[in-house]
């Protein structure tokens, strides 16, 4: 059993390395076509970057939009407990106010 464990615990950390070293890899490769001696091949990497940071950005923007949202339909629930709750409050106020009135007439 510890020998599976060791021999996992060797292959995560020798996927980890490979993982780095082909990131550093891709990261060149893409240095590389942005360096690239052809101008289209240059602006078709410049153009996929910006289209990359641009979809990072709206994915950014659409989390903010949804939290947002969360936030004023929580505001919106909460605004419309208060109004019902004051809606109430004035029935009764307005009841106990009649009751104040004609117990003072009676007496």
């Amino acid at each position: 059993m510890e020998d599976k464990l060791e021999r996992r615990a060797a292959d995560v950390a020798n996927l980890m390395a490979n993982r780095e070293r082909l990131e550093i890899e891709l990261k060149d490769a893409r240095k590389g076509l942005l360096d690239s001696p052809l101008p289209a091949v240059a602006e078709l990497e410049g153009l996929r970057q910006g289209a990359k940071a641009s979809a990072q950005q709206n994915a950014v923007q659409q989390k903010k939009i949804e939290s947002l949202t969360r936030d004023f339909e929580f505001t919106r629930q909460q605004y419309q407990q208060a109004s019902t709750s004051a809606v109430e409050l004035a029935s009764q106020n307005a009841a106990l106010e009649k009751e104040v009135t004609v117990s003072i007439f009676l007496k």
